[in-house]
């Protein structure tokens, strides 16, 4: 049998606080084995003979031409429960490592995620007690070979990266890991302790005495992005576990911090070696993996898909929306919703054009008009005396149904991406909710503005933290956006008494500019393309638009009249 190799030998030291340079025999934690580079010698000759390439490729042969996926797939022991945060811990998994190899790799490119959930019919004992291999194998040849079944990937896939995520645990001593060699390898086993950590649960220790991983989730994304790595045949860097300063790696501190070494414990702060991306990008079984996504934000109150927002604006009393197109310098007209609606406008179906949409707080029922096919959803949602607050909240580039209840502070967000509800408590009584991408991981942030203390408070969920800034006073309208280009929303207000924007950019700090009087509405967006936020108000005493363009300058745009109201100022 091969030496083990491992990354997580840098748990019982890094959980102190400390960054190590000297490391220590790679090979155990204690008394676990666990081997992240898993060497084909541990796999069992029944699951050879049952999952190799030649025994299923006429089983899938339906997938020929198919594109190449990264599927992430969660086994449940038949005596455990299909749990809806460890799917949804998944989903985000795989978009936040979808996001993070596109930066890595540049030109748009990275791979197409697929998440998937199967019920298994054995008990989580059976997988790591049942013979199949020898003995340190047995829970990872039990989970391959289960994954596969149930999935049907076998051994060398060449359409698919096999990502097995199980609600089971090994016994001391059993190992799991990943191989991506070929001609047998695109596989990776992973166990309940992962789960665990990507839903910010305590860790199991798998041996009496091991000490508990207390890391964020972030490193337990970081370690699947690892492990997805060596599906792809991405090895340790050179010299990495012989020991010595930095691990021995021959790179030395380069090396040691990167993603294929001690890198994901500091996800997303970490990265790939040249030799990783030129292999991932020119590899002939590894690239065809890895094709140009947009995975842009659609840009605010974009009704024609040319990522530049558009002057809209909503007659009351018949409900018809006007758009001024950006893209033709032209108005249409557009009857959705009645008096007593709140506007919600979003990307709901994910083609990058806003869709007129409204909530009817009287049936508490979203009523949105899709784009993509002209067809009307209806979805009940929430409660009469709750505020809507549609986001993306799990970066699937499509807006989520969610609303913020007052009365006990609590959110409620549909995720489109798994059609699950999920709640979280953040605020209180009195406050405002100003949902908004403050970190730029494509996932708007729960955020609220507590006017008694003019203070912002900002909750970032995988950091397990808070930010608070005491920023404006009573009586400024708050317009959290990304004014500085750099895809954090910064905070700001606008203030009606002296018409001046305040903004603390995340870039490029403090600063005012006075654009709009008395009276006006702020209603900023992107009105330019650049991707930077333009400060902008509507004047409805000439019913007009003036926007002070980052790009292209001042613009006035006369709109509707002056009873109407415009769609960026009361949009939620």
């Amino acid at each position: 049998m091969k030496p083990l190799h491992i990354c997580l030998i840098l748990l019982a030291v890094l959980s102190s606080g400390l960054i190590p340079t000297q490391a220590q025999d790679l090979s155990r934690v204690g008394s676990t084995k666990i081997s992240d580079q898993i060497p084909m010698e541990w796999i069992s000759a029944s699951n050879l003979e049952n999952f190799s390439a030649s025994s299923q490729r006429l089983l899938n042969a339906t997938e020929v031409g198919q594109p190449r996926k990264a599927r992430f797939v969660y086994l449940v022991p038949s005596d455990k429960q299909v749990r809806d945060d460890y799917k949804v811990a998944l989903f985000d998994l795989a978009l936040y490592l979808r996001d993070k190899y596109q930066k890595e790799l540049g030109n748009d490119l990275t791979f197409l995620p697929q998440v998937e959930v199967y019920q298994t019919d054995h008990t989580a004992d059976w997988y790591r007690s049942h013979v199949n291999g020898g003995s340190s194998a047995w829970f990872l040849n039990n989970a391959l070979g289960e994954g596969f079944r149930y999935s049907g990937g076998y051994f060398g896939d060449p359409n698919n990266r096999w990502n097995f995520f199980i609600d089971a645990d090994p016994a001391c001593g059993q190992g799991i890991g990943a191989n991506g060699v070929p001609p047998n390898g695109g596989w990776a086993v992973l166990s309940a302790n992962d789960l665990r950590g990507l839903t910010g649960k305590q860790n199991v220790p798998q041996c009496a005495g091991d000490p508990p991983d207390n890391a964020g989730i972030y490193r337990w994304i970081g370690g699947a992005g690892h492990e997805l790595g060596h599906t792809w045949d991405l090895p340790h860097p050179p010299g990495c576990g012989s020991g010595g300063e930095y691990g021995g790696c021959t790179g030395g501190a380069t090396a040691y911090f990167s993603w294929m070494y001690a890198g994901y414990y500091f996800f997303p702060g970490t990265y790939f070696l040249a030799e990783d991306k030129q292999k991932l990008l020119t590899d002939s079984i590894d690239s065809p993996f890895f094709q140009p996504i947009d995975l842009r934000s659609p840009a605010r109150l974009d009704f024609d898909d040319d990522r530049i927002s558009d002057p809209v604006i909503w007659n009351v009393g018949a409900g018809v929306w006007q758009v001024y197109k950006s893209s033709t310098a032209t108005i249409t007209s557009f009857q959705w919703g009645a008096n007593g609606d709140e506007l919600v406008p979003n990307d709901y179906d994910g083609d990058g054009q806003t869709d007129f949409s409204v909530w009817r707080p009287s049936d508490s029922t979203w009523y949105i008009f899709q784009s993509t096919d002209s067809t009307i959803v209806g979805v009940t949602f929430g409660t009469a005396s709750d505020i809507p607050v549609p986001r993306d909240y799990d970066g699937d580039l499509r807006a989520d149904i969610a609303v913020w209840r007052p009365s006990s502070a609590v959110w409620y967000v549909y995720r489109s991406g798994t059609n699950i509800t999920t709640a979280f408590q953040f605020g209180t009584t009195g406050d405002i909710p100003i949902p908004a991408d403050f970190d730029g991981d494509k996932r708007n942030d729960y955020a609220i503005f507590r006017p008694s203390e003019n203070a912002w408070y900002i909750y970032k969920s995988y950091l397990n933290s808070f930010d608070m800034v005491t920023f404006g006073l009573s009586g400024d309208e708050l317009v959290p956006q990304d004014f500085d280009g750099d895809s954090k929303a910064d905070i700001a207000v606008w203030r009606p008494s002296d018409g001046n924007w305040y903004v603390l950019g995340s870039a490029v700090g403090f600063y005012s500019t006075h654009f709009g009087s008395s009276g006006d509405l702020p209603v900023p967006a992107d009105y330019d393309g650049d991707a930077k936020t333009d400060l902008s108000v509507w004047r409805p005493s000439t019913a007009t638009f003036w926007i002070l363009g980052s790009s292209a300058g001042l613009q006035v745009v006369s709109l509707g009249q002056s009873s109407d109201v415009p769609v960026a100022f009361h949009a939620r």
